[in-house]
C-alpha cells in the first residue's frame, strides 16, 4: 500500500471509529453523568459530616486531657526529682 491508499483508508474509518466512541459514551453514560450508585445523597452528606465533626471534637478533647495529665506527670516528676535530690544531700551531709 501506498501513502495515498493509508489516506484514503484513514479518511473511511474516521467515522466509522468516531460512530463506535459515541455509541460507547452513551451505552456508559458518558464520564460527565454519574451513575444511580454513585449518587451521595445531602442528608447523608450531613450525617457523615456531624460524624466527622463529633470526631473531630472527641479527638480535640483527648488531646487536649492528654497535655492536662502530661503537664500534671510532668510536675510530679520534678517534684519527686527535687525530694530526691533534697534526701541525697542530706546523705551527703550526713557522711561528712
Amino acid at each position: 500500500m501506498d501513502a495515498h491508499e493509508w489516506k484514503i483508508l484513514g479518511f473511511l474509518s474516521a467515522p466509522i471509529i468516531g460512530l463506535y466512541a459515541l455509541v460507547v459514551k452513551h451505552m456508559t453514560a458518558g464520564s460527565r453523568h454519574p451513575k444511580a450508585d454513585d449518587l451521595v445523597y445531602s442528608d447523608v452528606c450531613e450525617e457523615r459530616g456531624k460524624a466527622n465533626d463529633q470526631a473531630h471534637e472527641h479527638l480535640k478533647e483527648s488531646i487536649e486531657i492528654a497535655i492536662v495529665r502530661s503537664d500534671e506527670k510532668h510536675i510530679e516528676l520534678k517534684d519527686d526529682m527535687k525530694t530526691g535530690f533534697g534526701e541525697i544531700k542530706d546523705l551527703i551531709r550526713a557522711r561528712k
